[in-house]
């Protein structure tokens, strides 16, 4: 194929990724630090990929912004915020236990709502105001506020950003 013979620096970004993970796990190493592993490649290979880590490697840690990829694949997540661990190691499947509530009531930031909403477990990011509908108090005290909101599913994404706002 056309890729065996080019030099590594003609090879796309994704290509460039591949080559350097399977340089990484041909020796199946014990122990693999990655960081942003799958950043350039095609999503629809990632899990060959990660699979293909997995059986070449015992312990794997791995950086990502990923949040989705990273709740599926890791049996354990740490969080860091400006360079400090946030929270011990946990099961992402487990994410849950580390909220206030498993639903969250996302509406358009405004420094009112800040204001009447405040003794709620809430964080900002990007604009939002995320509350954890935790009962029917908060539910009812944004209906009053605003109409325009969203009730959605708890993610990992809600621990880091709960446990990382400055309130």
């Amino acid at each position: 194929r056309k890729i065996l013979s080019s030099l590594i620096k003609n090879l796309s970004q994704g290509e460039r990724t591949k080559l350097a993970i399977l340089i990484a796990i041909f020796h199946k190493p014990e122990f693999l630090v990655l960081d942003e592993p799958f950043s350039g490649i095609d999503p629809t290979i990632i899990e060959k990929i990660w699979n293909s880590i997995r059986r070449n490697s015992n312990t794997i840690v791995f950086t990502s912004h990923d949040w989705d990829m990273a709740a599926k694949v890791s049996d354990k997540v740490i969080f860091l915020f400006e360079g400090t661990i946030v929270c011990p190691a946990f099961d992402p499947k487990n994410f849950k236990e580390k909220l206030p509530s498993d639903k969250i009531i996302v509406l358009p930031y405004s420094p009112v709502f800040e204001e009447n909403l405040n003794g709620f477990s809430y964080y900002v990011h990007n604009n939002a105001f995320v509350i954890f509908n935790s009962d029917k108090k908060v539910l009812s005290k944004v209906r009053g506020l605003t109409t325009n909101f969203s009730i959605l599913d708890s993610s990992l994404k809600d621990v880091y950003f709960y446990l990382t706002y400055k309130k």
